[in-house]
Parts: C-alpha cells; structure tokens; sequence
C-alpha cells in the first residue's frame, strides 16, 4: 500500500523516530529514506489523500506548494480507522462548544447587569469568559469551513486562537493570585476603593503575559530561526496548530507553567486560610473562602481536561483525542454551572430583568401623565391671560 504524507527533504521515515507509533507511517518495517527524487510537488489545497492526522511532524516550509512522498506502509487501513474514529466526533465537539457558548454569554450578561458582580473578581472573570467563547467561536468556524477558505484567512485565525486561548488560562492565573492578594491584605474599603486600578494591572499582566508567550511561536513561524520540525505550523493542517511537537512546546508546555503557578497559589491560599480561621474580627473570610472553592472546581476542571490532551501521547490510544476535544469543548459548560447557574444568583437576574422590563413599561405612562399634566397648566394660564385682558 502507498500513502502521501507531507515531509520535507532528507528526513527520515523510522519505526525508532517514535516509540509509540503515534504517527502510523513511522511505524512502517523499513527505515526509508526520502530523496528529492521521491517528493512530488501538489498545491496546499489539493492535497491528494486526506490522511494527513493530527500528530504528523512534517511539512515544507513553502506556503504555497506542498511535497509529498510516496511511501510503503503497512497500515494505511488502520490509519484510515484511526481518522474515521476521530472525526466522527466531530459534530459531537461543535455541539458541545455552541453550547458553551451559549453558556459563556449568559455568564457574562449576569456579571455584567448584577451590581454585585461589578467589582474585580466580577471583571476577572468577565475578561476570562470573554476569551474563551472568542476561541470557541474561532474553532467553530475552523471546524466547518478550515477546507474553503485561503491560507492566509486560516492563518490569521490561527493566530487569534493561540493569542486568546492563552490569555484564557492567564486569566485564570490572574483569578487564583486576586484571591491570595485578598487574604494577604484583608483591607475591603481599599479594595473596593481601587477596583478599577487593581483590574486595570491585572489587564496589563494578562496579556503581556500572553503576547510575549506567543510572540516566539510567531516568530518561529515566519523565520527560519527553527527547523520545520519544530515550528507551529499554524494555518498548515487547521487554523490553530499543526503537528504534535508544535502542541507541547506552544501550547502544552506553557500551560502547564500556568496551571503550576496555580498549584502553588492554591497551596498558599489553604495555607492563608487556616492561619485566618485561627484569627478573630477578621472581615470577609468567608466571602474569600467561597470564592477560593469556586476557582478550586474551575481549576481542577481545567487542569484534569488539560492532562487529557497527553493520555494519547503516552498510551498510544488515538481515539483519545477525541475524549479530549470533549472535554476542552465543555469549558464553558463547566464555567457556567460553577460560577452562574445558582438559586440566588439566578434569582437575582430575572428579578433585575423583571424590574428593567417594569420600569421601561411605566415610563411611558409617566411621561404622558407628565405631558399631559403640563398641557393643562398651560391651558389654564392662557386662559387666565385672556380674562385679564378683558
């Protein structure tokens, strides 16, 4: 059997390249190396087979023109079951990511209209839902039509995906340290006080934070400063990154470094709480305490979808992408039962929607009574004039 598989010259296909066979045609029995000879140049949007899966290594640099070899294999069928068992899911993860964001911008309509929420964990979290639904909008849109647009279009999407799912997780970062600075400092009338100072540095962290840490994959991606092993290869197989290598060193790697930041916030947090609870007259302990519980859950949540990205990576077990794509779609959902979908938050909404809805139905009612009340005044005055003059 034959298969085209996007590599570049003088790489090497070898069962030894990856012990797992993640890549089906590295597992091939023979160690083949490629030649120029071999590479038969094809357009990027006419690539001949659409076997190209979600943890192949190799491409060439050449936007605009793509090589492929022709190489023996011994499992093309198994890799033709292997993409069949995971886009099937497909449909599934679209659904799933609609879904939250329907949830995220029901989330951020209640932070938004409840006066409550107006403050800096209200923002923070705010600014986190509003950079998850953009990625999952974006996705979406990979998804359903990555096959029919340019690669320039493609490619600008990749790049604001990166960018704002970054930013997402830096956000939870932002959250998780808001909390530790509140314990710390226990002063409420000042931090009510700077609010909008406070959310302000926490902005300008944020995403300087997630511009310098995606600025080396767009860099990387534009020059030859790497080899193409290496680069992220965004817009190349979908408009986010392509290839496994560029999953673990721009994405993985640098969330992980967040999620341990976390950790060790969590960990200080406990620590800050049980010295409190041994204090006495402390103010808004318990206010702390149930929001520390509630990005507890979100953390876990995110941290446990996140170490599902490596299960296929290390057990080999290719279907489990798509039980990690599930998941990653479901953060929304997870965001919106956590922090939103409670008795009283809810009750709160529909009671200020009730009392919106109510006093622009008055309004107008008023206003005529107002107008009409003023036509009479004005009436009776003319009236009076017109007797004194008699």
């Amino acid at each position: 059997m034959k298969l085209h598989a996007n590599v570049a010259f003088g790489d090497e296909i070898s069962p030894q390249f990856n012990p797992l066979c993640m890549i089906p045609y590295l597992c091939a029995e023979n160690t083949t190396h490629i030649s120029e000879e071999d590479l038969i140049p094809y357009p990027n949007t006419d690539f001949p087979l659409n076997l190209w899966n979600d943890t192949e290594d190799f491409y060439v640099g050449d936007y605009n023109t793509s090589y492929a070899v022709t190489a023996n294999l011994t499992n093309l069928t198994n890799l033709q079951a292997r993409n069949r068992n995971v886009s099937r899911y497909y449909p599934i993860i679209i659904v799933e990511m609609i879904a939250s964001c329907l949830c995220l911008i029901f989330s951020i309509v209640v932070y938004s209209i409840l006066p409550e929420f107006r403050n800096v964990h209200g923002k923070n979290l705010i600014s986190m839902s509003s950079c998850m639904l953009t990625t999952f909008l974006l996705l979406i849109l990979d998804l359903i039509i990555r096959k029919h647009i340019p690669f320039q279009v493609c490619f600008t999407l990749a790049m604001i995906i990166h960018v704002t799912f970054l930013a997402t997780f830096f956000w939870t970062n932002v959250m998780a340290f808001d909390i530790f600075r509140s314990l710390t400092n226990m002063k409420a009338k000042a931090e009510v006080a700077n609010t909008s100072k406070k959310y302000l540095k926490y902005s300008v962290y944020a995403w300087t934070a997630t511009i310098l840490t995606a600025l080396p994959a767009a860099i990387f991606e534009l020059t030859d400063l790497v080899s193409l092993k290496y680069r992220p290869k965004f817009g190349v197989k979908r408009c986010w990154l392509s290839g496994t290598p560029a999953f673990i060193y721009y994405f993985n790697l640098p969330v992980g470094i967040i999620l341990f930041c976390n950790l060790v916030l969590f960990l200080l947090i406990i620590r800050k709480l049980r010295i409190i609870k041994k204090m006495t007259a402390i103010l808004n302990v318990k206010q702390h305490q149930e929001r520390f519980h509630l990005y507890l859950k979100l953390f876990l949540v995110m941290g446990i979808t996140w170490t599902t990205e490596f299960l296929p990576w290390v057990t080999g077990v290719y279907w489990l992408y798509a039980i990690a794509g599930m998941l990653t779609a479901l953060h929304g959902c997870f965001l919106f039962f956590i922090f939103v979908c409670k008795k009283r938050i809810l009750k709160a909404f529909f009671q200020k929607i009730w009392q919106s809805k109510k006093s622009s139905t008055s309004t107008p009612s008023t206003s005529s009574q107002q107008t009409l009340s003023s036509d009479q005044n004005r009436k009776q005055s003319l009236d009076q004039l017109s007797e004194s003059k008699f």
